[in-house]
């Protein structure tokens, strides 16, 4: 049982605002568990939303102080009375949304279209997020770890979950796929796609040192699009026909606009990114000419457990992402900086709280 009252958690006070406060340790409800966080990743919207960037902030749907931090994983050290499948020294991950349970959606099992859900620690009325000592979860909305998952590949494990939503469901085994972007979550996606099936993986972006962390996740192609043309790179490597599949996740509208020069007939286009500005350049035309799928896909869509037994029994290894561990103590209130000095050459930025002795 835990017994401190009070806690340290880093919180955005408002745009480019950031603090590390000591807060009261939550309040346990029947139905929830306590957790010691041993890990919080830092993603690309948490960044955007403190920077003022991404469309929630520009749109006045943050609320602040906001605590934040939706990539997390620890080690559950109380439980509600009413928590029967939770146990306390469990470690455990959420996914990012908080989801009611009751509503229609929830009780078809269609919990990822939950009329109810809130996010955690990101947009509007979301759940407090886990950049703090400890965490409160609904014991419903916590998943167990297997015993050879580092805490450090599970704080990572929600970016990936979005590519394999991305993939899942899609013609994946024996196909070409093209992934746009070289974030966690496109990086992610090459393990993810080789466990799928996928014959041939390309991967384009623009920094070399990104690129080089796809070489290691296995991408068969890499392509610099600062230094070599995108669309005639991926006609040579196709033989002229274009991708089978291709999942953008770069957030650049200009693949999106374009995407018929990249995909072959009957090809799938499919996308999980915010966009940098407005689809506006964009022939439809050419997508229903060539029979072109398209495909959007939000969050981690029940992904996060599926991930969980491929990581546990080595089916795939999204290590590599991990590019860089920050200390809470030391670098909390300036994790933003410490993110921004490192977003060109790295992948996923991890602050430790307790480590691996949450």
């Amino acid at each position: 049982m835990n017994e401190n009252t009070v806690m340290k958690a880093v919180v955005m006070d408002g745009v480019g605002q950031m603090t590390m406060k000591t807060l009261p340790v939550p309040a346990l409800e029947d139905d929830q568990v306590l957790i010691r966080v041993a890990y919080c990743g830092i993603c690309a919207t948490d960044y955007d939303n403190y920077k003022g960037y991404s469309s929630f902030a520009k749109e006045g749907k943050l609320r602040f102080p906001l605590r934040w931090g939706h990539e997390w994983s620890g080690r559950v050290c109380a439980v509600g009375k009413n928590v029967t499948d939770i146990k306390v020294g469990d470690r455990v991950i959420s996914e990012g949304k908080i989801t009611c349970g009751y509503c229609k959606e929830c009780r078809a099992g269609r919990s990822f279209n939950c009329l109810n859900r809130r996010t955690i620690g990101t947009v509007g009325d979301c759940w407090p997020g886990g950049m703090a000592e400890y965490e409160i979860m609904p014991a419903k909305n916590v998943l167990k770890m297997g015993n050879r998952i580092t805490f450090e590949e599970a704080a990572a494990i929600e970016a990936a979950s979005i590519a394999m939503n991305g993939l899942r469901g899609l013609p994946i085994k024996d196909a070409t796929l093209l992934i746009t972007g070289s974030g966690p979550i496109g990086l992610s996606g090459i393990p993810i796609a080789r466990a799928m099936g996928a014959s041939e993986i390309i991967i384009a972006a623009r920094k070399e040192a990104k690129l080089d962390i796809a070489r290691k996740l296995g991408a068969d192609h890499i392509i610099n699009t600062t230094k070599t043309d995108l669309y005639e790179e991926v006609s040579r490597l196709t033989g002229g026909s274009g991708v089978d599949v291709m999942l953008e996740t770069s957030g650049e509208a200009s693949f999106v606009e374009n995407m018929a020069k990249l995909i072959r007939t009957d090809g799938v286009f499919s996308t999980i990114s915010f966009y940098n500005r407005r689809v506006t350049d964009f022939n439809m035309d050419d997508v229903v000419f060539n029979k072109i799928t398209i495909v959007g896909r939000s969050g981690s869509y029940n992904c996060c457990t599926a991930l969980l037994d491929m990581i546990d029994s080595g089916e795939i290894d999204i290590d590599p992402i991990i590019t860089s561990v920050i200390d809470f103590y030391e670098h909390g209130a300036d994790c933003m900086d410490c993110y921004a000095a490192q977003k060109d050459r790295g992948a996923k930025m991890l602050v430790k709280i307790f480590g691996e002795d949450a």
